[in-house]
C-alpha cells in the first residue's frame, strides 16, 4: 500500500477517535482541505475511497477526419501561394465555404495549422 493510502486511512481513523481536524491536518502534515476531502470520501461507504480517482478524460479525444485535414493544409499551401493573399484560419474557413464544404470550427483549422508546421 502507498504511503498517501496510509495517510488517508490513518487521517479517518483519528477522526474516529474524535481529534479534531485541525489536529490531524497537523499531526499529517496535511491542510483541512484534504482531511474534508478523505472524510467525505470515507463517508460515501465505497469499498475503495481511499485510493485516488483517474484524471483521464471519460472519452477519448476524437481528431477530425484525415481527409478534412489534408484539405485544411491543401488550403493553406494553395493560399500561401498566392501573392499577398491571407492565409489564416478566417481565409482557410471562407475557403471551404467556396468550395460548398461544410467547414470544421476555426478553432479546429488553427489546431490543424499548428499541429502540421505553419
Amino acid at each position: 500500500m502507498k504511503d498517501e493510502e496510509i495517510l488517508r486511512k490513518q487521517a479517518v481513523e483519528l477522526h474516529l477517535k474524535s481529534i479534531p481536524i485541525k489536529d490531524i491536518a497537523d499531526t499529517l502534515g496535511k491542510t483541512r482541505q484534504w482531511v474534508h476531502k478523505w472524510l467525505q470520501r470515507y463517508k460515501t461507504g465505497s469499498e475503495g475511497w481511499y485510493q485516488s480517482l483517474s484524471n483521464a478524460p471519460n472519452k477519448p479525444i476524437s481528431r477530425i477526419p484525415a481527409d478534412i485535414e489534408r484539405t485544411i493544409v491543401s488550403i493553406r499551401n494553395n493560399l500561401k501561394e498566392q501573392k499577398y493573399a491571407q492565409k489564416g484560419a478566417l481565409n482557410i474557413l471562407y475557403e471551404f465555404k467556396r468550395l460548398n464544404i461544410i467547414p470544421p470550427s476555426m478553432s479546429t483549422i488553427n489546431r490543424v495549422i499548428q499541429r502540421n508546421g505553419f
